[in-house]
């Protein structure tokens, strides 16, 4: 018995979503490489998107209107790529994750500060690296993040 195969024309908007994704995808890329940053691998690209649109989802709630994509990318890159860009310079914080690349820590001490926020809206990222560093971290870096942290 010849089994035959039926090729069916995608649903409609399938390939309309896949050409959205991959064009924010790019757009993203761009961004990164324009600042400087390094490229980051496929998982990572994946995890930094969905920041992104959780990011866009979090501002447009706040707002009357719908932020374009471009606009949650800048959003995002200035309100929490910067601020947390700026804590993966401090050496006690590269030092207690030594095998980690520059996107698998933003992606650990963004994800951390933010539900630090949730209890504490005014946490700094800062704040959010040391205690990611002192609570997960290891070696010398470790302790100076425990160190370093404000007692309460």
């Amino acid at each position: 018995m010849m089994t035959t195969h039926v090729m069916t024309a995608p649903a409609a908007g399938i390939g309309e979503q896949k050409r959205r994704e991959h064009e924010e995808r790019q757009h993203l890329l761009a961004t990164l490489r324009y600042e400087g940053l390094p490229t980051p691998e496929e998982a990572e690209l994946s995890a930094l998107v969905a920041h992104v649109h959780v990011h866009k989802y979090l501002i447009n709630r706040s707002i009357g209107w719908t932020i374009s994509w471009e606009d949650a990318i800048f959003s995002w890159y200035e309100n929490v790529l910067v601020p947390v860009q700026r804590t993966l310079n401090l050496w006690e914080v590269r030092m207690a994750f030594p095998r980690m690349s520059f996107w698998q820590m933003y992606t650990a001490i963004s994800s951390h500060w933010y539900f630090l926020k949730e209890r504490d809206p005014n946490v700094s990222a800062e704040q959010a690296a040391l205690t990611f560093s002192a609570q997960y971290g290891s070696g010398l870096g470790s302790w100076f993040s425990r160190f370093l942290q404000p007692t309460r």
